[in-house]
């Protein structure tokens, strides 16, 4: 229990209270010159003021006793006598119900008929021991023993009866504390006064029979008063007589319920108690449904956007409710430009969702007819498709020539800028019997991608073409045609002859694909722990493990991120102080703590190798002088040495103190560090779509 074990504790402070004679610095010549703040105040209130625990004398001896039980006495200060009389003190105390007799024990007050008083601080059969202070003998303390039989008598100050005490006493979340302050507070009428707003309440010395009543338990907030407990059973009462009541109120924090609701889902969490003014720990239980992705948290069912995680931090003091976030999961859709460049080429479309606004493709030379499943004829594919398949999915590009002209057979010359700035034309076939082309005839010509000679003889003007920068030349070989292009640095191609490689957006309309490759980037990973590493990109680095602890050495070691310390106090030797001693008889010795001390020596200093080498004999053994023993002899001491003299004797060794140092062991970080880099790979299949591949390029040869 709290502070009220005091009460017990008065009751043997009152003894000390009763000194002995008269102290100089407390000594009044009556009752009246006595302080008067000092005749209203209970017994344990007195000893909070003054050390009556050095069992001075003081004359106010009987003055203690009689306001133990709240009598005024005053008496023994009348007359001349300055110091009182001692038998009327005991006169006193037995009235009051104090046993006085003539028995000894230790704690009594002994009063002599001449006034004196005193403390007994011994008793040995009839001898009896007091303590006094006597300001008449220079202030000095005086402690003398005599015969019981030559004191007047003993005031036993146990017997009396004490007085009652009230304790207020607080459980708060299962724990004893002392005080309430900033967890609640109560009111508390004791003997008709009331004190309000208390958090704490324990007093000693009220009357006995007094009521009191405990109210207006208030919490604070975040806190609930719950009721009284350990045996309380009432906020009202009286005080006991000699005895002690204890009123316990129990308070705890307030909680609060975190509830969960799968929201359309299954397997969400328990649910969990929050305590006030403590973060909880959010389950990291996660509820699933099916065609979903789990969010996580939030207060509303109808939020979008999570506030919490599993296993995240919940700090409001409130009761709530959260509800699981959901997604529809998403399924990746790549779109194959067949030909032509698309961006963006993959997008998520939600599982029974439409598959919403759809990328266009690009294609010179070509118009874009739509997105299909397969690469040639397959279902059309728009923005208000629905995803209705569990599995990711490739649509293709599908083309219409644009702007193609052939012209006719007898047709034998085309005229000077005939076509000049012409963007829709894509495709041009010059019959054989054409035997020129004029001037910029095709100038600037933007969309003009390929032109096909079948004439041998077919001639054409350096500014045919200029400006139609994306124009390849279709002829035969050995033709007109193709020595002119290769003089003016246009790009030709001989036609029935197998093309090289080239993007399959320049494949002529009509020319026949004879083989295809996809060329593209696998970005590779892996791991190493070096730091570097050649032809490869660091982009991470982790500390996995540690080093070894290194071995133990006297150079201090600073510990940093990358590196953990330890340190150990270690023995370096032993400061030691010898005393010569004389020996028991001459010539044989047994080590003993109770040879008489003659001779100091020293202090000497031993390593830790010499002090454990020392030569270590059994406590309680004898060696002869004449042997002349070396070595070391272990007694109740130390360790001790022989000393060689001509009259005997040995050399205990005292242990002083130790000499120590500090040494220091580590080890470091370990680090993987984790690389990638980029291969550039060709493939028969198309790679798209797989993981770790960009930059994908389709490839073919054709023949026109």
């Amino acid at each position: 229990m709290k502070r009220f074990g005091r009460l017990l504790t008065v009751v043997v402070l009152a003894a000390l209270l009763l000194c002995i004679a008269h102290s100089s610095a407390l000594a009044y010549n009556t009752g009246d010159d006595y302080p008067s703040k000092y005749k209203s105040r209970p017994l344990d209130a007195l000893v909070d003021d003054w050390n009556f625990y050095s069992r001075e004398c003081t004359s106010f001896v009987a003055w203690c006793l009689n306001t133990r039980n709240g009598i005024p006495f005053t008496n023994q200060y009348a007359g001349a006598s300055k110091w009182g009389n001692a038998g009327e003190w005991a006169g006193v105390a037995r009235s009051l119900g104090y046993v006085v007799d003539g028995n000894p024990a230790v704690g009594a007050v002994a009063w002599w008929s001449s006034g004196h008083v005193g403390w007994v601080s011994e008793v040995n059969g009839t001898s009896v021991t007091t303590e006094e202070y006597n300001w008449k003998k220079d202030g000095a303390f005086h402690r003398r023993t005599q015969q019981a039989s030559t004191i007047s008598g003993f005031i036993h100050i146990k017997d009396i009866q004490p007085t009652g005490a009230l304790d207020v006493n607080f459980y708060v979340n299962d724990k004893e504390i002392v005080d309430i302050a900033g967890i609640g507070t109560f009111d508390l009428t004791v003997a008709g006064s009331t004190l309000t707003g208390q958090t704490d309440y324990s007093r000693s010395g009220l009357a006995n029979g007094a009521a009191y009543a405990v109210s207006n338990i208030t919490p604070a907030e975040g806190y609930v008063y719950i009721g009284l407990g350990k045996g309380s059973d009432t906020l009202t009462g009286t005080i006991p007589a000699g005895g002690q009541r204890t009123i316990w109120l129990l308070f705890e924090s307030r909680k609060y319920s975190i509830l969960y609701d799968a929201n359309g889902g299954t397997g969400e969490p328990d649910s969990q108690t929050k305590t006030h003014g403590t973060a909880l720990t959010l389950s990291s239980v996660v509820p699933t449904r099916e065609e979903y992705d789990f969010l996580g948290w939030a207060v509303s069912s109808a939020a979008t956007k999570a506030a919490y995680q599993p296993g995240g931090q919940y700090t409001s003091d409130e009761s709530q409710t959260l509800y699981a976030v959901w997604s529809l999961k998403k399924y990746t859709v790549t779109f194959n430009p067949n030909g032509g460049t698309v961006d963006p080429a993959v997008i998520q479309v939600p599982y029974g969702s439409a598959w919403g606004t759809l990328p266009v493709p690009v294609r010179t030379g070509y118009t874009f007819d739509g997105w299909f499943t397969a690469v040639d004829g397959g279902s059309r594919v728009t923005a208000d498709t629905m995803l209705t398949e569990k599995a990711e999915q490739t649509v293709y590009a599908h083309w219409s020539p644009r702007g193609e002209m052939t012209f006719a057979g007898a047709v034998q010359a085309i005229e000077e800028e005939a076509f000049s700035g012409d963007s829709l034309i894509s495709h041009v076939v010059i019959p054989e019997g054409c035997s020129s082309i004029g001037s910029k005839a095709f100038a600037n010509c933007g969309n003009l991608v390929s032109v096909r000679i079948l004439g041998k003889n077919t001639v054409f003007e350096s500014d045919t073409f200029e400006g139609s920068s994306s124009v390849v030349i279709y002829c035969y070989s050995g033709s007109k045609a193709q020595r002119l292009a290769s003089a003016d640095g246009l790009e030709y191609h001989l036609i029935g002859v197998e093309s090289d490689w080239v993007p399959a957006g320049d494949v002529p309309q009509g020319a026949e694909i004879t083989d295809r490759k996809w060329t593209y980037t696998l970005r590779e990973y892996t791991e190493k722990s070096s730091a570097s590493y050649e032809g490869w990109t660091k982009y991470d680095a982790k500390r996995t493990s540690w080093t070894d602890w290194s071995k133990w050495q006297g150079e201090e070691v600073s510990a940093s991120t990358d590196r953990e310390v330890r340190t150990e106090e270690i023995v370096t030797g032993y400061n030691m102080i010898t005393y010569c001693v004389s020996g028991p008889n001459g010539r044989s010795y047994q080590p003993s703590p109770t040879y008489t001390l003659r001779l100091q020596h020293g202090p000497y200093w031993w390593s830790v190798d010499e002090f454990n080498a020392a030569r270590v004999f059994a406590a309680g053994s004898y060696f002869d002088y004449a042997s002349n023993v070396a070595g070391y002899v272990l007694d109740a001491t130390g360790y001790c040495k022989w000393d060689g003299s001509d009259t005997g004797g040995f050399v205990p060794m005292f242990i002083q103190n130790k000499t120590t140092s500090t040494v220091w062991s580590y080890r470091d970080a370990v680090y993987t560090y984790y690389y990638y880099r980029d291969t550039n790979k060709e493939a028969s299949e198309d790679p798209s779509g797989q993981e770790n591949v960009s930059d994908v390029q389709e490839l073919v040869k054709y023949v026109y």
